[in-house]
């Protein structure tokens, strides 16, 4: 039997289902969380500037952040979910797979996603479906699985 998974994910949660088959949810088969991506900016400690002095004279001036922080945890989360899902793999969990999430975590998955797991993967969906519902989640799905 072919098993579908489908992960939906945020930048502090993923979601992982199981395809049950047509009319029926997903079942839910874990999550995965990451406070640091409901932290705000601040909180993370981000956009720490520095000071540069003038060339000439006593003049001070912020200097633009090296790193952004949030991205920064998106990324580690998207390497977080990525190893997951490439165990899972190696494990033979699933033999097919459907990734929604926002724009920018998307990104990073299909970064970080190992190729053995990138075969298997049937669409990458930039859509933020992380506050839809459990039960509810499987109605995104109708154009890419027999919900």
């Amino acid at each position: 039997m072919n098993k579908k998974w489908i992960v939906v994910a945020d930048s502090s949660k993923a979601r992982i289902f199981e395809y049950q088959g047509p009319g029926k949810p997903f079942k839910l088969i874990n999550k995965l969380e990451h406070p640091e991506g409901r932290l705000k900016p601040g909180e993370l400690g981000e956009n720490q500037t520095g000071e540069t002095f003038d060339r000439f004279g006593h003049g001070r001036h912020k200097t633009e952040p090296v790193v952004d922080v949030k991205e920064e945890e998106n990324k580690r989360f998207a390497i977080e979910i990525a190893d997951y899902l490439k165990q899972a793999k190696l494990n033979n969990q699933f033999d097919s797979l459907y990734i929604a999430s926002g724009p920018s975590l998307l990104g990073y998955l299909k970064d970080k996603i190992d190729s053995n797991t990138n075969k298997v993967v049937q669409a990458w969906i930039s859509k933020n479906l992380a506050n839809i519902e459990d039960r509810e989640i499987h109605e995104h799905f109708k154009d890419y699985l027999n919900v």
